[in-house]
């Protein structure tokens, strides 16, 4: 990902550059007035690597949301109210928890289980290039929906809105209001908390309907697309072996792979993991077929099968290296079969098409043949010693497809999607980019809920603690200067659990883009 990441930095220099040096020569240029003019009337600002817009234009819009069902909104707040002080006290619990698993796992190099921990997204990096466009839309989306909660609560408690406005940061996108602070100020501390909780309760609720559409996006579509019955083949890498329009076409539906059911791209990558921890079953042949390719240049022995074997030729693309056990002289066929696997020899290797040996029946040992098919066949496994593996891929376009090598290869060559079109003019990708940005919106949303929700200075966390401790300091008659020494504590430290996380979460990026 270095290569990637250095080409969206190069990008973004280049992008923000020119931008900068254009506002620059313009302002200084016989265009100025009209140049300034412009930018006053949309409220732009252009600095260097951020763009702000600034509007009133939208407040009436604010306004009127304000005065639907006003009764069913302070009720709506009221909730959001309750679950903002839950999700403060929850973010610092998870800020903690992360610190603490990031640092038993630098004690603990052996540990291997997965940890939750804060993750920044940086595109290029951590974030494929490709994904930059959805989550550009996901945090705007995000960002937007969290401050009109702001707005459309403020206004309905009296606050006077000064405007709305949208930013860029180098790649990432916000969005903010502008409360007249006076009018906000001598508001109650309970109304204070229904506007500084409703951004993080309008994050809340746009993960659980994210959350909701992606669980019943199968059903929403299915009229059009059908899902839960395969993967499908939306591209394939043209430097890769699977590729070929005639044989694996785009479009093709993957339903198994080693007779493991593949439904959708979540049980796909489980049966790669399967086929590549498990050992590969063989599959049972006549002796008289292992005994025709007996040709010094197919034959190979070794001692084990743990020796590096490549016993077909590079140029014999449809063949594939197989071992199998053999007598000594003094075995019978009954010793060979039932005797302990330290007994018998597994040295013999044979290179055979491996279209053929696959349609024979498949074995784990010779006992299988044996049992079942007589003492005149083997069982023939596909050489471990070498690194690829044998894939039986069963799909909609006729005979199931034999892949002989890396099986990493094979599945990174290939873009899937879990949704199949009823009709060819449906377009492929519509549910699956719907589904990808979803997810995004939802990801974002819980990590802006959660960020805002930290009691840390210049967040909506700050505001949220400093309303609440208003409101129990007018309950419990608590001394002015206790209190404001509770809020210069309680902020210092959820301030700096933010820094370190933030810091820890940099520094793995940097980690990730040296190795």
């Amino acid at each position: 990902m270095a290569s990637e990441f250095l080409s969206v930095a190069a990008f973004l220099s280049l992008f923000w550059g020119l931008l900068f040096s254009l506002n620059f020569f313009i302002k200084r240029s016989n265009l100025r007035t009209k140049y300034e003019r412009f930018l006053a009337i949309f409220g732009i600002t252009v600095a260097l690597g951020h763009v702000k817009i600034f509007t009133t234009s939208l407040n009436r819009f604010f306004a009127r949301c304000s005065k639907c069902c006003p009764r069913w909104q302070r009720k709506w707040f009221c909730v959001g109210a309750i679950f903002g002080l839950v999700a403060m006290v929850s973010s610092v619990v998870i800020l903690i928890l992360s610190l603490w698993n990031t640092f038993t796992i630098e004690r603990d190099k052996k540990q291997q289980e997965p940890h939750q921990k804060l993750t920044m997204v940086v595109p290029g990096l951590n974030l494929p290039s490709s994904q930059i466009v959805y989550m550009v839309l996901a945090l705007l989306l995000s960002a937007v929906l969290h401050e009109a909660g702001h707005a459309v609560c403020a206004i309905g408690e009296g606050v006077k809105l000064n405007g709305f406005g949208l930013f860029l940061m180098l790649v990432y996108p916000g969005a903010f209001v502008d409360l007249d602070t006076e009018s906000l100020l001598n508001k109650q501390p309970v109304q204070q908390l229904r506007i500084y909780c409703a951004g993080v309760w309008h994050n809340f609720v746009i993960l659980a309907i994210t959350y909701m559409l992606m669980t019943y996006l199968p059903a929403i579509l299915s009229p059009l697309y059908i899902s839960g019955q395969g993967v499908m083949v939306r591209n394939v890498d043209p430097n890769s072996p699977l590729y070929s329009p005639v044989s694996f076409p785009v479009g093709t539906v993957v339903t198994d792979i080693n007779r493991c059911p593949v439904t959708d791209s979540v049980s796909f990558w489980s049966c790669i993991h399967s086929v590549y921890s498990e050992d590969p079953n063989g599959f049972c042949v006549d002796l008289s077929v292992i005994e025709d390719t007996k040709r010094p240049e197919q034959m190979v022995k070794y001692a084990d099968t743990t020796v590096p074997v490549e016993c077909c030729s590079p140029d014999n693309t449809g063949d594939l290296c197989f071992h199998f056990d053999t007598p000594t002289w003094s075995m019978s066929a009954e010793e060979l079969i039932f005797s302990p696997p330290e007994k018998r020899h597994k040295n013999n290797f044979r290179c055979l098409n491996a279209r053929k040996v696959v349609e024979n029946p498949e074995c784990t040992d010779n006992r299988d043949c044996y049992l079942f098919y007589g003492e005149y066949s083997r069982c023939l496994l596909p050489s471990q010693a070498n690194q690829s593996r044998l894939l039986r891929v069963s799909h909609s376009e006729g005979d199931e497809l034999l892949y002989i090598g890396d099986m990493f290869v094979f599945s990174y060559a290939l873009a899937l999607g879990n949704f199949v079109p009823v009709l060819p003019m449906l377009p492929q990708t519509l549910p699956d980019m719907i589904l990808n940005l979803l997810n995004y919106l939802s990801s974002f949303s819980a990590a802006l809920a959660l960020l805002n929700a930290v009691p840390c200075y210049t967040l909506d966390g700050q505001w949220i603690f400093s309303a609440m401790m208003e409101f129990i300091a007018i309950v419990f008659k608590i001394d002015p200067s206790d209190k404001e020494s509770i809020k210069v504590v309680v902020l210092s430290f959820g301030t700096l659990l933010l820094v370190a996380n933030v810091c820890v979460a940099f520094n793995n990026s940097i980690l990730h883009l040296g190795g």
